[in-house]
């Protein structure tokens, strides 16, 4: 059992189970999977509000310790790993309570989505995505995951979290610094790179290259429209794990420079499908006017489910009222005796 942290106290599992059921909706549009999840989208956000935002910003907090999947890798306040992802799923949550024409929940998630975006965009640092708002020595590391909430909005068709100028300059970052800067771009996305171009050895996942990770990396270049950058990351990783090191049937979740690998036939290495579903699926665009084209979308379709909404209330109101006037009006006299002939 897994017993290193609590991880009912993780800042990214919340997160990710909101962005997977929206994912599966969008590939199977089965609704009545939606509304039977619905109930617990709507638990696991109030239980990320309650517990993850002490100063109620809207946006979730690493409390200081390995509180999300990279489990020895400190984080404090917004990061850009967990921070993303939060806005992610809360941007989903928007397009799901649409989708159940749930109004109310529509309206407080619009809310916290915008207030969480833009406590997000407090993170970038003119070229990047700084690792999280602490004073850490780590706090301004290159981490190759910090698009993650990018990536997955932009793979459900909604649009991405942050400008498209600012996601592409991020992910030029990572690839000069975490790839290509790395062993020569020859064995994946390390997961922390210094902003001088050393490694972040704060622990040791911050210097491992996650299998995983790199993949979608890779599918958030091609996101990002930078083709090449990564097909030679991809030829990289191939060459790497399957010719050089043979890990065809077991890839590991992680290796070093060195080649040592950790947990091999790892789940993470599975997001490789990611790369194909960016490539049969062009139509989900991280430009800036795809995404105001679904914003526009959004509010359009609300719109009218608000107005549809008004006029049966006021419907419902005044039939309401119609009754209760009845029932007030006095009853009349159904007793009234009878004429009687009287004969002389």
């Amino acid at each position: 059992a897994y017993v290193i942290q609590e991880i009912d106290k993780w800042k990214d599992l919340g997160s990710k189970f909101v962005l997977q059921v929206f994912r599966d909706f969008v590939i199977t549009k089965n609704k009545t999977f939606l509304e039977e999840m619905w109930p617990v989208i709507k638990e696991v956000i109030d239980y990320s509000l309650k517990n993850f935002d002490k100063n109620h910003d809207f946006m979730i907090e690493n409390e200081g310790y390995p509180d999300q999947t990279y489990d020895v890798w400190s984080a404090n306040g917004c990061s850009a790993y967990c921070g993303g992802l939060w806005v992610a799923a809360l941007k989903a949550c928007r397009w799901m309570a649409s989708e159940v024409e749930d109004i109310e929940n529509y309206t407080a998630y619009t809310q916290a989505y915008k207030k969480a975006k833009q406590i997000y965009h407090s993170l970038w640092n003119g070229h990047y995505y700084n690792y999280d708002q602490s004073n850490n020595t780590h706090h301004n590391s290159i981490q190759s995951d910090q698009m993650a909430g990018n990536w997955y909005a932009v793979s459900c068709g909604i649009g991405g979290i942050v400008p498209f100028d600012q996601a592409q300059s991020s992910l030029n970052t990572i690839y000069n610094f975490n790839v290509k800067g790395f062993q020569n771009g020859q064995i994946g996305a390390v997961n922390g790179v210094r902003p001088d171009g050393s490694l972040d050895t704060s622990c040791l996942q911050s210097y491992e290259v996650w299998t995983g990770v790199t993949f979608a990396v890779i599918a958030e270049l091609l996101q990002l429209e930078l083709t090449e950058e990564a097909f030679a990351t991809l030829r990289g990783m191939i060459n790497t794990s399957y010719n050089r090191w043979g890990y065809i049937y077991d890839t590991p979740e992680a290796w070093t420079i060195d080649g040592k690998y950790r947990s091999k036939a790892y789940m993470r290495p599975l997001s490789v499908w990611a790369i194909q579903w960016v490539m049969e699926n062009k139509q989900f665009s991280a430009s800036d006017e795809y995404d105001m084209m679904m914003e526009k979308q959004l509010a359009t379709k609300m719109a009218s489910l608000m107005t549809t909404h008004k006029r049966e209330q006021e419907e419902e109101h005044k039939s309401l009222d119609q009754q209760k006037s009845q029932q007030q009006q006095p009853q009349q006299n159904t007793d009234t005796q009878q004429p009687t002939l009287i004969q002389q």
